[in-house]
């Protein structure tokens, strides 16, 4: 059999490029000039340049970084199938001028009160109710948006749901909430791209958490700047990941457990990758009630029924939680919750 024909150099950087979120930045990179980029051209001094357009466009520097070893993946890339990147002889070198120093970036997350607006909310066509579903369930799980699209209830078992990751190959187990599988039922049949499903989700997430009231003035550090905008306007595509690891965390998970949920380090538990979708302050109380997941089980007033049945009053019972760590708001919640039902 004949050996394949090799494509060009300029092809397999284009080709490449568009499996990749910065397809559109590569593309418009290489246009600098009429004729295809040659291998030859592939110096140091192009990478460099590469860096400098980017600076040139105004992106932050974690964006920034992104596009760089997008770019440097690809050339590794050429170079192991045969084509000849004169940046490779000293790649390493190469990379440190290419690193850029990250700033950091304050994230958001959605609590327990915000994601139950969304669950209420009544969408107003396909785009918003896709939107809705997807990301409830990668609230809800802490599934990608891919990996979200493909959940069946094939992936239930015993009040659990699991599922393999389609970019990490791990796999994650956890309880199953209750909302999930009517949630999977919206979706079904509906698979797009990875690319275009951020579009629709990031877009209509915005609509549907302003519609829902979700407006609380913020003031964060994004994008190399410090913004106050309303709190919808910061909500993206990503924020029901990080809002599943952040409510998942205060509702006392490690996160040694949540990184392995997550997949993080091929589901080994890596904590400092988990740790960047986490969204807390010092004014976040850690509840550790484990009822994230399980919204109907409430544990902590089980342990007030309990110990009311040993002979404690209600109110003796409540002072014994408080004086245990139990957070002073849902000590006051489950001590209404029992007087209603007396």
């Amino acid at each position: 059999m004949a050996e394949q024909e090799k494509i060009s150099f300029h092809e397999f950087l284009i080709d490449s490029a568009d499996k990749t979120n910065a397809k559109a930045i590569i593309n418009s990179f290489v246009k600098y000039k009429q004729g295809k980029i040659q291998e030859s051209e592939v110096t140091n001094e192009w990478l460099l340049r590469f860096k400098e357009y980017l600076e040139e466009l105004g992106l932050a520097a974690n964006t920034r970084s992104k596009y760089i070893n997008v770019l440097l993946s690809i050339i590794k890339d050429a170079d192991l199938m045969g084509y000849v990147m004169p940046a490779m002889k000293k790649f390493e070198t190469l990379k440190k001028k290419m690193s850029v120093s990250e700033e950091a970036s304050e994230s958001i997350y959605l609590n327990r009160e915000e994601l139950k607006l969304i669950e209420a909310y009544k969408p107003s066509g396909k785009g918003e109710e896709f939107t809705r579903a997807i990301f409830l369930i990668c609230a809800y799980t802490g599934c990608r948006i891919s990996d979200a699209q493909i959940l069946s209830e094939n992936n239930f078992n015993n009040g659990e749901i699991n599922f393999t990751s389609i970019k990490t190959k791990s796999t994650s187990r956890l309880p199953l909430h209750p909302i999930v599988p009517e949630l999977i039922k919206l979706i079904k049949g509906n698979t797009y791209s990875e690319t275009s499903v951020k579009a629709i989700v990031g877009r209509c997430i915005k609509d549907i958490c302003r519609n829902v009231g979700i407006n609380e003035t913020m003031t964060l550090y994004r994008r190399g700047e410090r913004m106050t905008q309303p709190k919808w306007m910061m909500v993206s595509s990503h924020t029901g990941r990080k809002s599943f690891v952040t409510n998942m965390f205060l509702d006392g998970y490690t996160l040694e457990q949540i990184s392995r949920i997550l997949g993080h380090g091929h589901g080994k538990g890596d904590v400092k990758i988990t740790m960047g979708y986490l969204c807390t302050s010092y004014t976040d109380v850690v509840v550790g009630n484990r009822t994230y997941l399980k919204p109907d089980c409430d544990d902590l007033y089980d342990k007030l029924v309990q110990m009311v049945g040993l002979g404690v009053s209600a109110d003796q019972a409540c002072a014994m939680l408080s004086i245990t760590g139990s957070d002073y708001t849902e000590v006051e919640r489950v001590r209404t919750k029992y007087n209603q039902n007396v």
